[in-house]
């Protein structure tokens, strides 16, 4: 009986894993879903890339690379908020560029701290698609770390 109930407990994780990784995206692959709709709807991206723009992790042949995205979660101090910070590549039939992005789930309104664009192919140039917010200063207004 002992060993129904390891093998029970044995199955129940298996099925709990394999759902999970099913059914529940992680963060950064929600940051990056997120982010490669939004390149796609600007029309610079779409000029300098061209028509159906793909993303992918690394410059990789091997497909796990290219699946795997690269990421850095960081816990915003002030509100305990977390925020995913990712960097992806996409690729047009025009040219190639790396994205930058920084994407806070729980921010509805606007989600994306930054969005920025690094065209590579066929002209490199950069491409700010959302500008980087403001950040609060830890020093206070009216402080200067110069003279």
């Amino acid at each position: 009986s002992v060993v129904i109930i390891l093998g029970l407990g044995l199955a129940a994780s298996a099925i709990f894993f394999a759902s999970k990784e099913l059914f529940m995206s992680p963060k950064e692959y929600a940051a990056f879903n997120a982010a490669l709709k939004q390149i796609e709807l600007d029309p610079r991206v779409t000029s300098a890339l061209g028509e159906s723009v793909t993303g992918y992790g690394s410059e990789s042949r091997n497909r796990s690379q290219r699946q795997r995205i690269p990421h850095t979660i960081v816990r915003d101090p002030a509100s305990g908020r977390e925020v995913v910070r990712v960097q992806f590549h996409a690729r047009g039939t025009r040219g190639n560029a790396t994205v930058h992005a920084e994407y806070d789930p729980s921010n509805a309104e606007e989600p994306f701290g930054y969005l920025i664009v690094d065209v590579e192919r066929p002209r490199a140039m950069r491409l700010v698609v959302k500008e980087p917010r403001q950040r609060r200063s830890i020093m206070g207004p009216g402080t200067s770390l110069v003279g």
